[in-house]
């Protein structure tokens, strides 16, 4: 396959090797900066001590330590006595505390303007029960970012959804995104754009599966997409940006005219699930979007895995001795 030209829908997105003597088709890196930023370093705050903080203790959701300075310090009972406390270092240790207040984007080191879905909202059907509470919408995962890697991405977003809820792998949740988001956008494309949408819908179509067309896949615009994805949920999970050149991986393939390459990714895929072994999948909403990070520094590996609409699973990871590959 070649890597400068989309992909077969089915196959979506490859990508190069997790271990020297493993490989798969198709990979890119992304172009942002080896290394991270700890959390810890952007969140220690260092205040003047006011009087009611020593009477009244701390907020509940918050630890602090005092640090100051005696004129006359004295021991009392085997304790320093700090007479003249003049500052305190406060160390935010609430989870949704810290995402809040964390001062710059999830994926880089620009300065924060809103917060990010992890995956986009679009993912996540509206249905509601009889009591007017959200299915499929519990404890959505959101992290703190600026605009390029939020709203300027939205097409690359409902891109995604459309791809991967279109597909005969999805469950009942990605019948529902069709129905929804899916079925309003290429309404309004209808009354807004003339058509535009579908019209390069169907140019993609390269042949059918019974029923089921088959198409091309704008590679490079699902691995921004995954990619920032992955970067999100490290976020969420670590509470620092994860800067490693990430590359993404769909090992899907359903097409019958190429029985050993589809061989080839059944091997690719037992080896990713057996360096995913033991790792925990999170998520309030597993019928629509579940994952797993899994880090391994001795190799230093590190792997996100993620499952969308049930069976659509896709990775993002890094290797100290992958290949670079560019679209």
């Amino acid at each position: 396959m070649d890597a400068r030209k989309s992909a077969v829908c089915r196959c979506n997105v490859g990508f190069s090797k997790i271990s020297p003597d493993k490989h798969v088709d198709v990979c890119v890196d992304s172009d942002e900066d080896r290394g991270s930023i700890p959390l810890a370093s952007k969140l220690l705050i260092l205040s003047s001590l006011r009087r009611d903080n020593c009477e009244s203790g701390n907020e509940s959701d918050n630890t602090s330590a005092n640090v100051g300075e005696t004129s006359t310090g004295s021991r009392c009972g085997g304790s320093l006595e700090i007479r003249h406390p003049i500052r305190f270092v406060g160390l935010i240790l609430n989870p949704q505390r810290v995402r809040a207040e964390y001062p710059s984007c999830y994926a880089c080191d620009e300065k924060k303007v809103s917060t990010e879905h992890a995956p986009p909202l679009c993912f996540f059907p509206e249905t509601k029960d009889e009591n007017g509470r959200s299915l499929y919408r519990k404890n959505l995962i959101t992290v703190p970012s600026w605009e390029v890697h939020n709203t300027s991405k939205s097409d690359d977003d409902l891109y995604a959804a459309f791809h991967l809820a279109s597909t005969t792998r999805g469950n009942h949740c990605a019948q529902l995104v069709r129905d929804g988001v899916i079925a309003r956008r290429i309404e309004r494309d209808q009354t807004e754009r003339g058509g535009a949408l579908t019209r390069r819908i169907l140019t993609q179509i390269r042949g059918f599966i019974g029923k089921n067309p088959f198409g091309e896949l704008d590679a490079a615009r699902m691995v921004r997409f995954l990619t920032l994805c992955a970067r999100g949920l490290y976020f969420y999970d670590k509470f620092k940006p994860l800067k490693l050149p990430l590359r993404v991986a769909s090992l899907d393939y359903d097409l019958a005219n190429n029985p050993k390459k589809s061989e080839a990714l059944r091997l690719q895929r037992a080896s990713f699930d057996e360096e995913m072994r033991g790792s925990e999948y999170r998520g309030s909403n597993p019928d629509v979007f579940q994952y797993a990070i899994c880090e391994k520094p001795e190799r230093d590996v590190t792997m996100i895995e993620m499952i969308f609409l049930g069976e659509l699973h896709r990775w993002a990871f890094y290797h100290p001795n992958a290949e670079r590959q560019v679209f």
